[in-house]
């Protein structure tokens, strides 16, 4: 992808006025369908989803890199089938590590292929983590938009452009969590467009799907690109970014399945991908 043009759509889109925004709550009046609602719309981030292979290429920025333009370059592959999941790190300062989730076990292994996990120890529960390595993307901040812990509620507003906002009000924060968390979501295609956390009434994540980077396999709208800034009250002024895409076959058709089994450069080793030595 041409980072330039990819850099003119951000600005496009955050230069449209948030007032311009909006949309009609319909039936989501009460929290269970505004829940399921949000459960299907997240359906579209590929990273979510429960049964997946994907080829990501990831460039993160910390402080004065983001600035200069310095990024640093990772290559992933994900693969999750139900309560399987594998995270390999195949270009980057975590290379070659991965990560192995096995039902209720979980493997960090310093040495990896794309179908070979080895010199791996499991480690317990208290240390899991749910963030990638050397990014800002955090599985449990989706969590978060479902959680029984938080008030939910849909909010119309003045100028409808067939965009939903959902607001989560988390009821027992601890001081370092997020407190209020605001959705934004297309009703076109029911996927999400951004994500706004905030502490004590600062902003302090923002996730941000691209309604043209969004690509439908098998009925399912799904993004293929992802940015997630963490900022201190401005989202111009980020202190970590990480930009997030699915990248690309030589035939220029994004590496994303939603059945692992149709992966061709795993499917004859699907079977031994979760094995470890």
């Amino acid at each position: 992808m041409n980072l330039t043009k990819f850099q003119g759509l951000c600005l496009l889109f955050l230069l449209l006025p948030v007032q311009l925004w909006g949309g009609e709550c319909g039936e989501l009046n009460s929290r269970e369908k505004i829940v399921s609602y949000v459960r299907e719309s997240l359906k579209a981030n590929p990273i979510l989803r429960s049964q997946l292979s994907v080829y990501l290429e990831v460039q993160t920025c910390e402080g004065q890199q983001c600035q200069t333009n310095e990024k640093i370059e990772h290559a992933l592959h994900l693969l999750k089938m139900k309560e399987q999941e594998r995270i390999f790190f195949s270009r980057g300062p975590q290379t070659p590590q991965c990560l192995v989730k096995n039902n209720d076990r979980s493997y960090a292994c310093i040495a990896c292929d794309f179908n070979l996990s080895s010199e791996c120890r499991p480690f317990a529960k208290s240390e899991q983590v749910s963030k990638v390595q050397g990014t800002n993307l955090d599985m449990d901040d989706f969590q978060k938009l479902v959680d029984d812990t938080s008030q939910i509620s849909c909010e119309e507003m003045e100028n409808p452009q067939g965009v939903l906002k959902i607001t989560n009000q988390i009821s027992t924060p601890s001081p370092q969590s997020y407190d209020t968390i605001i959705t934004y979501y297309e009703l076109e295609k029911n996927v999400p467009l951004m994500v706004q956390f905030y502490n004590q009434n600062v902003l302090r994540k923002v996730y941000r799907f691209f309604p043209k980077y969004y690509v439908k396999i098998n009925d399912q709208w799904l993004a293929t690109v992802i940015r997630i800034r963490s900022v201190a009250g401005d989202e111009q002024n980020y202190l970590f970014e990480t930009l997030v895409y699915v990248s690309k076959d030589t035939h220029n058709n994004y590496r994303l399945f939603t059945d692992p089994a149709k992966d061709p450069l795993i499917n004859g080793v699907l079977g031994n991908m979760f094995n470890m030595e």
